[in-house]
């Protein structure tokens, strides 16, 4: 991990990294790093980081009650690009107030291609906890999820808490051209759980996106959504789906978005046509449409396939497959 000088304004990855580092088959004290601090924990970290399409493997964070911000970034306003982590293993035991996702806790600036697989769990039984699967809480104007997902199985205990796929509770900003595999489940009074993101408040937009991870919650109120758990106020979201098979989430038949479609549904169409006419999007922040999806075959999700390194690489472990067995991969 470095920058070299005059090339970047933050940090970036030159190779692969895996916190496993005896190799061993489990990060314990025996590895050099048996529990990662997250980057910036009382101090936000602005700069920018670059994965250049490498991978950190096997982080492992366990994270006291004291910790309120958990993730490989505890809270960043910067940018981060082509960051794919791979089974991550994160508990985090805060009784209050905490903010838990794998690659940010606490997050409001810009995440491109980027994406985290493996297990998160917010295991402390206090209130208002946002745990994500790769996002804890999505709070700033102008904040963007582009071109990622998540493949993280993310629970909550506790109550009036959001728990999602990919972004616990999003106040505010936009996610664009993104998806979840991961299951999302809560065993809390009064939670908020999607299939994709927890709660959505007033000022947040999704758009182009989708969930397929089975959804679960135990105890009472609340709200619960193959796709969103509840959204708020102004929040929009548009073009964007739950797989009503795969999540157990049935359609609530009211032809309004979000919505819930078959497995069939995502899987058929192998173009931006039908459900998917919308989906060209800009996720460069640039002019233009950026073709970020590949369609596959009909017996697949739609896969992204865009890379934002310099080398225009598609993200490492992007090109996956649908959920194995619901389509006979």
């Amino acid at each position: 991990m470095g920058c070299p000088s005059g090339t970047c304004t933050g940090y970036e990855l030159r190779a692969d990294l895996d916190f496993d580092t005896n190799d061993d088959g489990v990060v314990n004290s025996s590895d050099t790093y048996p529990n990662w601090s997250p980057i910036g924990g009382a101090s936000v970290y602005t700069a920018e980081f670059r994965g250049n399409n490498y991978t950190i493997s096997n982080m492992k964070i366990a994270a006291g009650a004291s910790v309120i911000r958990v993730g490989l970034f505890a809270w960043t306003t910067g940018e981060i690009t082509g960051v794919g982590l791979v089974n991550a293993d994160i508990t985090a035991a805060r009784r209050t107030n905490g903010n838990i996702g794998a690659l940010v806790g606490f997050f409001g600036g810009t995440i491109r291609s980027s994406y985290a697989t493996g297990s998160l769990s917010c295991s402390g039984t206090g209130n208002y906890n946002n745990c994500g699967g790769l996002v804890g809480s999505m709070y700033a104007s102008g904040s963007t999820i582009a071109a990622s997902w998540a493949d993280v199985n993310v629970s909550t205990a506790g109550t009036i808490n959001a728990s999602g796929g990919l972004v616990g509770n999003m106040s505010n900003g936009t996610i664009t051209a993104a998806y979840a595999k991961g299951a999302a489940s809560s065993s809390g009074n009064n939670s908020e759980t999607g299939g994709l993101i927890g709660a959505m408040g007033t000022q947040g937009s999704l758009s182009s996106s989708y969930a397929v991870g089975p959804v679960s919650r135990t105890g009472t109120g609340g709200f619960i959504g193959g796709l969103t758990g509840v959204v708020r106020g102004a929040a929009t979201v548009s073009a964007s789906y739950w797989d009503v098979g795969t999540t157990g989430i049935a359609d609530d038949a009211n032809n309004t978005a979000p919505e819930g479609v078959t497995t069939s549904d995502l899987q058929s169409i192998t173009s931006y046509t039908g459900v998917f006419a919308t989906w060209n999007a800009d996720v460069d922040g640039q002019t233009g449409a950026d073709n970020p999806w590949n369609f596959g075959t009909a017996m697949q999700y739609p896969r992204l396939q865009f890379g934002f390194d310099a080398g225009g690489q598609v993200a490492q472990g992007s090109l996956v497959m649908g959920t194995p067995g619901t389509n006979g991969d």
